[in-house]
């Protein structure tokens, strides 16, 4: 099996609560960096339309394999999250530890925009919440909102007045 060296898992337990809780205000979901696309297929599983987005095109293969043997519907794009025209304002507080800003993004592929999704959902390294957020007040909707596992936090999720300027 291949090195993961990027990979951290997320406290799923916490993470299926929220989609939960979520649940009767939104409809479409979204997953930044999906991996395996274990979170993507647990928004399935509770009814959302759900999507994941990961640039290691290997990931990709194997989340979609995962789905297929569970008869998952989540769909899973090769590509960027980060929406092309997206611009980086590290000046603002948005650090890229680790995420590609560079690569073509997935949204064309995958036909739906950033602004289509009700719910986004992240496991961003530590200092890029502020980067997360600017792509959502840059590319999301005022109905979006922004779910993200931090392991120091833990479950936050975000809405539109928390990344407009």
């Amino acid at each position: 099996m291949p090195d993961f060296s990027g990979y951290v898992s997320a406290e799923f337990s916490s993470v299926l609560d929220a989609l939960v809780r979520l649940k009767h205000r939104t409809n479409t979901f979204l997953e930044w960096g999906s991996g395996l696309g274990v979170v993507a297929q647990m928004a399935a599983r509770l009814g959302y339309d759900a999507y994941g987005i990961e640039a290691e095109p290997m990931l990709v293969d194997m989340a979609r394999e995962l789905a297929n043997e569970f008869d998952n519907p989540a769909e899973f794009i090769a590509g960027s999250f980060v929406p092309d025209g997206f611009e980086w304002q590290p000046e603002l507080g948005q650090e890229s530890e680790r995420t590609v800003l560079n690569l073509p993004d997935a949204y064309g592929e995958l036909g739906y925009d950033l602004i289509d999704f009700d719910l986004v959902y992240a496991y961003p390294w530590p200092t890029e919440h502020e980067l997360l957020k600017g792509i959502m007040r840059s590319h999301g909707g005022m109905h979006s909102r922004l779910l993200i596992y931090d392991a120091r936090e833990g479950v936050v999720v975000y809405q539109a007045n928390d990344w407009k300027r």
